[in-house]
């Protein structure tokens, strides 16, 4: 059986009218905040704290400055290069450093500066070999492959996710991020990876530019402003584009690339806990639904509830769709959380997996019911 809706005729309108609306790139690369972070350092390392002013030039760089959007991110950024490249704070690094897991975790700033101080050590170990690896790589045929690699994945044609964003190479955590139509890598981490890994990395960042401009700022803000609403979305974005560059070992993979233990510490303990984690979420949703469960109630119950932003809950359940041959129908429907949570529903009833609840499945039609208009963007799959 065949489903077929007008994927390949709304979506570039979709797209073009995006573009009309000033939210396109121009599908660059950028280096910029690599050079101004090195010329940073250099001062620091020569006994020199810089000044609000030099601090300011570093944070206006283009990466930096879609990335570093909140004080308090500078801040911890600020003390990461600090804590790593001024010898005489030893004693406030060991101390970040000293920190468990529960410490690290459940602190935005003990996070964000503890995963940026452990990449920068790590660049301290082959400052030289970093140095000229910028200076001598050819960076030239990253953007093409990623857009190829994305076009492949979701099988549309490559002019319809070029330019979805920019990308900037900057010094922070061992990570990749998305904002909008913007996305920054970590320079140590694009060195330490080959490229075959550096092109599925990228090709799952702009996945989620993608998918953010073809949901719509009306429909995300929705999303956004409610805690189960979010909660489901994060699962199904991390989910699905985990599947561009995850390899089946997640863990092993993150530690021969560099990642900080305390990471995969909590990778591996959450992955193996998702149908714990969605059963809860179906009691406290059957809580909800039926009165027995306050709205304030819900709501603070599912605040963060998926951690790491919903990438091993969500790779868990993307897996198990993989594994009933559910994959088409999960990438046709990429931009419905709810569309996620039912596919992965069907495929869990013959794989021996959680399978959630009729009054939750009810509770998710109502809740998409009752939201603004999402196109249902499913191109045509065999069934």
């Amino acid at each position: 059986m065949k489903k077929v809706i007008l994927y390949s005729i709304i979506l570039p309108l979709l797209l073009a009218g995006c573009r009309r609306n000033g939210t396109d790139s121009n599908g660059s690369l950028d280096l910029s905040s690599v050079d101004a972070f090195y010329e940073t350092v250099a001062l620091i390392k020569s006994g020199e704290v810089p000044t609000p002013e030099q601090w300011d030039a570093l944070y206006k760089t283009k990466g930096y400055g879609v990335f570093l959007n909140t004080e308090e991110l500078r801040r911890a950024h600020r003390d990461a290069m600090l804590l790593t490249f001024d010898p005489s704070r030893t004693g406030q690094r060991d101390s970040m450093l000293a920190l468990t897991g529960g410490e690290v975790y459940t602190s935005q700033y003990n996070y964000t500066t503890r995963m940026t101080l452990e990449n920068f050590m790590d660049m301290q170990d082959h400052w030289d070999e970093l140095a000229e690896f910028r200076e001598g790589y050819d960076f030239t045929p990253f953007y093409p492959e990623a857009v190829a690699r994305l076009a492949q994945f979701l099988a549309v044609p490559e002019s319809e996710v070029e330019g979805v964003a920019d990308i900037s190479l900057l010094c922070y955590e061992y990570d990749a991020h998305s904002r909008g139509d913007n996305i920054t890598m970590d320079f140590n981490m694009f060195f330490r990876q080959t490229p075959e890994e550096n092109t599925g990395f990228m090709a799952h960042e702009m996945f989620h530019s993608y998918r953010n401009r073809i949901q719509g700022e009306e429909y995300r803000e929705w999303l956004y402003s409610d805690a189960f609403l979010f909660a489901i979305d994060r699962a199904a974005d991390e989910g699905i584009a985990d599947l561009i560059d995850k390899p089946d070992d997640v863990p092993a993979y993150f530690r021969s690339k560099g990642f900080a233990e305390v990471l995969v510490e909590i990778y591996e303990t959450a992955y193996p806990a998702t149908p714990d984690l969605l059963a809860r979420l179906d009691s406290l949703t059957t809580a909800h639904a039926d009165d027995a469960l306050s709205a304030e109630d819900f709501q603070n119950a599912l605040r963060g509830y998926f951690v790491m932003g919903g990438h091993p809950n969500g790779l868990y359940m993307a897996r198990v769709v993989e594994r009933a041959g559910l994959r088409d129908e999960l990438i046709s429907g990429f931009t419905s959380p709810f569309e996620f949570f039912r596919i992965y529903n069907r495929a869990a009833k013959g794989a021996g997996e959680y399978v959630f609840s009729d009054t939750f499945l009810r509770y998710l039609d109502t809740r998409e019911a009752a939201g603004p208009h999402l196109y249902p963007l499913t191109r045509e799959v065999n069934q």
